[in-house]
């Protein structure tokens, strides 16, 4: 980034910056209309209009943009729940956690290109061998944003959840269950698989919230 002398951004770091949304935001279009795989540093430069010589100034590989996308996805959805938990250390647990989970699905529900993206990349992952510069940088953004998963044993002791559970296996399974629930309404284009018109993504979301509230309850509560 490009400084003045007062440490504020200078015309020269804006123009980058901007430069950078556009690719990523021309990029990102192509990938979810088109694969990963069927997408070139040339269609991209095409689409961003601008030569692949200054292209390649930004972004040196297709990776580096597939990884940059994905990282400003995981960030939005990680702080899109932060800002939705509230007090990191609340007296409700199993309220904490509902809400939480009820954020990742309204998120994923909500920008479906963006999660339709996030399948698009696992399944590129999983066939592809990236570069572990890439790798490394993603995984140190995603554990920078970390949401501690703490709020199973917070509901313990207030008492808002069982304690006959293991809690970090819960948690792991629920938040799964949860992404995994909004990566395939993204790919179905939002309609559940079900011949039964009148159950709808809402209706699904309510029902697997109401039954993880029911399941968490200690009994007689």
């Amino acid at each position: 980034m490009s400084l003045n002398r007062n440490g504020t951004e200078n015309k020269f770091g804006k123009m980058r910056a901007k430069q950078r949304e556009l690719i990523l935001s021309c990029a990102f279009k192509l990938f979810i209309s088109e694969c990963f795989t069927k997408v070139s540093m040339k269609d991209i430069a095409k689409k961003s209009r601008l030569s692949r010589q200054t292209l390649y100034k930004y972004y040196p590989t297709i990776d580096d943009i597939i990884f940059e996308i994905e990282g400003g996805i995981m960030a939005r959805g990680l702080a899109a729940i932060k800002s939705q938990i509230g007090d990191p250390n609340p007296t409700n647990g199993r309220q904490t956690i509902l809400r939480m989970l009820k954020t990742v699905f309204d998120f994923g529900i909500y920008h479906s290109e963006e999660t339709y993206f996030v399948t698009l990349f696992d399944l590129y992952s999983k066939t592809h061998s990236s570069d572990d510069r890439l790798e490394n940088q993603l995984m140190k953004d995603i554990q920078e944003n970390h949401i501690g998963m703490d709020y199973m044993n917070i509901g313990m002791k207030d008492g808002s959840i069982r304690t006959d559970i293991d809690a970090k296996l819960v948690s792991v399974l629920l938040f799964n269950e949860a992404v995994a629930l909004t990566l395939r309404f993204s790919v179905i284009g939002g309609v559940p698989f079900s011949l039964d018109k009148s159950i709808t993504m809402d209706k699904l979301v309510q029902q697997f919230l109401d039954a993880v509230d029911h399941d968490l309850a200690p009994q007689g509560k």
